[in-house]
């Protein structure tokens, strides 16, 4: 029974153990990332540019092709149905400071 026991635990020490530095390497990615969009929301910046050149680094590109008809259906004239920065939900920001992830 000892056996059996010991053997399962090994096995799953062996399928799992290629899974944890993965997910350490997933969660600083991912911390990367957040810390790289929301530095563009310190005092002074100006935001992700959602529809810009750039906007692929942080959106999917289905979303940012979305987002760019819109604005170009509207013309410049027209308020876009995203009326607001999707990563602050906001419209204006004086900074967004002491921000922990």
């Amino acid at each position: 029974m000892h056996a059996r026991l010991h053997f399962a635990i090994g096995l799953l020490i062996v399928l799992a153990a290629p899974a944890i530095p993965a997910a350490a390497q997933d969660a600083a990615s991912a911390r990367a990332f957040l810390q790289s969009a929301y530095r563009l929301y310190e005092k002074g910046g100006k935001g992700v540019d959602f529809a810009g050149p750039r906007a692929g680094q942080y959106f999917h590109s289905s979303l940012v092709a979305l987002i760019r008809d819109d604005i170009k259906a509207n013309g410049p004239d027209n308020v876009p149905v995203v009326d607001s920065d999707p990563v602050c939900e906001c419209q204006d920001w004086e900074g967004i400071w002491d921000l922990k992830i």
